[in-house]
């Protein structure tokens, strides 16, 4: 494989470990809603931003 190619998948691998990551972190703020958090403390204790939320928040 060339060296063009590697870096390609490398950085596709990386990119969708830091998909599945944030994926991960939307339902962890799901959750919390659902036992009543306001948006806002759910995002704080999650560590993610509200552009992070809406991005990766299923439709």
């Amino acid at each position: 494989m060339c060296k063009a190619v590697r870096d390609y998948v490398t950085e596709r691998e990386q990119e969708i470990r830091l998909e599945s990551k944030l994926e991960g972190k939307v339902e962890s703020v799901n959750n919390l809603l659902q036992n009543g958090f306001k948006l806002e403390e759910a995002l704080r204790l999650i560590g993610l931003t509200e552009q992070e939320y809406k991005t990766y928040k299923p439709s």
